[in-house]
C-alpha cells in the first residue's frame, strides 16, 4: 500500500478494535500502517496488544524486530 493508503486504512482498523478489541489481526495491520506513517509509540502499543492475544503472530513479531533495530540505530547515531 502507497501512503495516503496506508492513511486512510487507519480509521478502518480503528473502527474494527472498536467492534472486537481483540482482533489480533486489525492490532497487526493498524501497527503496520502507524509505523509507515511514523506514528512508531502508538505502533509498538498496537504490535504488543497483537502479540498478548497471539503469541505466535509471526508478522507482528517480526515488526516489533525492526521498530527495536530502528530504534537502536536511531540511539546510536544520537551518541
Amino acid at each position: 500500500l502507497q501512503r495516503d493508503e496506508l492513511e486512510q486504512s487507519i480509521p478502518e482498523f480503528r473502527k474494527a478494535l472498536e467492534s472486537d478489541p481483540d482482533y489480533v489481526e486489525a492490532h497487526f495491520r493498524l501497527a503496520e500502517a502507524l509505523f509507515c506513517t511514523g506514528e512508531i509509540s502508538e505502533a509498538t502499543s498496537h504490535l504488543q496488544s497483537a502479540l498478548e492475544n497471539d503469541p505466535g503472530h509471526i508478522g507482528a513479531a517480526q515488526l516489533q524486530e525492526v521498530i527495536r533495530s530502528s530504534a537502536g540505530r536511531i540511539d546510536a547515531a544520537r551518541a
